[in-house]
């Protein structure tokens, strides 16, 4: 098994487990991520919400408001330094006004 199959877990799970879920060879999805071109998708998320310890928000859009859809959180994880995300169809963005939210 090649060393970083093994050395990267998400939750307790193997990365390449998470991978091979969406049905995409391990090593064409690390050469796609290596790519600065390349966009991330829940799986990146999950990992950088353990990799840099913050929780993450995701919201959508709702009547001009903004609807959390997803919350990634550990109490272990500072409250202050959540990431707050904008899912629009096909990729994230980050959101900075929070205050206009829906729950």
């Amino acid at each position: 098994m090649d060393r970083e199959k093994e050395t990267f877990v998400v939750d307790g799970t193997p990365l390449v487990n998470w991978v091979e879920y969406s049905h995409v060879p391990f090593k064409t999805y690390l050469k796609r991520m290596r790519s600065p071109r390349e966009w991330g998708g829940h799986t990146e998320l999950v990992a950088a919400h353990n990799l840099y310890k913050r929780n993450i928000s995701v919201y959508e859009p709702k009547s001009g408001l903004y609807k959390r859809i997803e919350r990634m959180s550990k109490p272990a994880f500072p409250e202050g330094e959540e990431m707050h995300l904008l899912f629009s169809p096909g990729h994230y963005d980050a959101l900075s006004n929070v205050k206009k939210t829906v729950f």
